[in-house]
């Protein structure tokens, strides 16, 4: 069964990177991402991560996996839509 597919647009309200103690190489990249409301944060890569900066507009897909049942969203695909924060 593949996972369920979520869709949204809004600003880049934070961009944290996340590092390891225990793994000195490893980075975790989070976007999170304001809409009317709701502010969601997903997983990235580096290369999303690096593409956009906060207040950034942006519509995103990705998908919905459960993580020891928390609800994880991993951003598969994401465009600017030209959009800025005031």
């Amino acid at each position: 069964m593949k996972p369920p597919i979520f869709q949204v647009e809004g600003l880049i309200a934070e961009r944290r990177e996340l590092t390891s103690a225990k793994n000195a190489t490893w980075r975790g990249y989070i976007l999170k991402v304001a809409t009317i409301g709701s502010t969601l944060e997903m997983n990235c890569t580096a290369e999303q991560f690096n593409s956009v900066a906060d207040g950034d507009g942006v519509a995103c897909q990705g998908k919905i996996e459960d993580q020891a049942g928390r609800m994880r969203l991993t951003l598969i695909v994401m465009k600017k839509t030209g959009e800025k924060a005031a």
